[in-house]
């Protein structure tokens, strides 16, 4: 019997302890299985939240998303908002220290969300050219080239996201295009009137009724579409004796335009008065007086002579017919160009200053005459090469 004892024929110990580590064993598989789902106290931002054991980070904050935000991205120049949330995505805390977003959650567990970080956008370095700069030279109306210039260039940095500059270095200065204000000849008590703006119906005609009686011929610089519009009155214009100008096509200061936008303004400009009023102009007025390199090179492509004036009332403030009528008699000078508006605005009191601007002028001795009737005022553009 001890024989058969000892091959084991029955397993070791009594059968009630088996039973019990068996017990055991289901049921600390049990209660570890139940714990993985127990929920657990856990705080974002401070506030308090029931998460399931185990709980990732990322899904936590999936649920309950922190208030903080990602970063900006700001401008290179002055480190204004270019982008808001553009710069580094907020992080989380956890326990204040950062941590893996697969990181597992526990009974306690504090999560705090930081903001991220800001970014300075990247920037670009070019090399552009840089304009000449004009200078006129005297005080008289025609403009004549006395030195062209040249174009200088520049290093700028500038934000690729906001494009504003950052930093501008001289490479080459530029030299400056230098105008003649030519006066005309001394001792010629002559005087030419000339008009802005226009055609503009209603009060172009009342300028043109004035000029009849009082039997003098005047130059006006007509806007293009201007003249679309009132295509009658602008042939009244050529019809009736008087100069007909260039003043752009939609009335744009081209003093810092570029090449097609110049090109595109007095050339059609020119086709269009052309086309209204049969005649071809002559005289090219910019807009508020600005000239540049590229205005230059346009006129001389067209064939237009460059003119500005030697008094202006500023009757386009309104600062009252007799004060329009003192300011011209009181400025005007030999060969002068009085610059006046027939368009742009309410002129009535332009209107009413001019028979008396006229006797004015004709008291003081002055005959009134166009640009092209002052003497000196035709000349033939040189060349831009040096």
């Amino acid at each position: 019997m001890a024989f058969l004892r000892s091959q084991g024929a029955e397993p070791d110990g009594p059968p009630p302890l088996r039973a019990f580590v068996a017990t055991l064993a289901v049921v600390l598989a049990v209660g570890f299985a139940l714990a993985a789902y127990l929920p657990v106290t856990v705080t974002v931002d401070g506030v308090r939240v029931w998460e399931r054991a185990g709980t990732t980070v990322a899904e936590v904050v999936r649920r309950h998303p922190p208030a903080a935000t990602a970063g900006d991205l700001l401008a290179a120049a002055d480190r204004s908002v270019v982008r808001a949330g553009g710069g580094d995505p907020s992080r989380v805390l956890l326990e204040g220290v950062p941590v893996e977003l697969d990181a597992r959650v526990f009974e306690g567990a504090a999560l705090t969300g930081v903001r991220g970080a800001d970014r300075v956008e990247p920037t670009e370095t070019t090399r552009v050219l840089v304009p000449s700069p004009v200078v006129f030279k005297g005080a008289g109306p025609i403009l004549q080239l006395a030195s062209p210039g040249e174009a200088g260039t520049a290093v700028v940095v500038r934000g690729t996201v906001s494009r504003l500059v950052v930093a501008t270095l001289s490479a080459v200065p530029p030299t400056p295009m230098v105008f003649l204000r030519k006066p005309i000849d001394g001792g010629t008590k002559v005087v030419a009137l000339s008009f802005d703006d226009g055609p503009w119906p209603g009060q172009t005609e009342r300028i043109l009724d004035v000029l009849r009686r009082e039997r003098v011929h005047a130059t006006f610089f007509m806007v293009g579409y201007r003249a679309s519009l009132a295509s009658a009155l602008a042939r009244r214009v050529a019809r009736e004796g008087h100069t007909v100008g260039n003043h752009t096509q939609r009335h744009v200061d081209l003093g810092q335009a570029g090449a097609p936008l110049v090109a595109s303004e007095m050339g059609r400009a020119q086709k269009v008065l052309l086309g209204d009023t049969g005649v071809e102009p002559r005289w090219f007025r910019p807009p508020g007086g600005s000239v540049s390199p590229l205005i230059y090179a346009r006129s001389r492509a067209l064939d237009l002579r460059l003119v500005l004036w030697t008094v202006d009332p500023e009757d386009w403030s309104r600062p009252g017919a007799a004060t329009i009528v003192k300011r011209v008699l009181e400025l005007v000078r030999p060969g002068g160009v009085v610059l006046l508006h027939d368009g742009g605005g309410d002129r009535t009191q332009t209107i009413q200053a001019l028979p008396y601007i006229i006797r004015g002028l004709r008291a003081r001795g002055y005959s009134l005459v166009t640009l092209g009737q002052l003497p000196g005022a035709t000349y033939r553009f040189r060349s831009l090469r040096r």
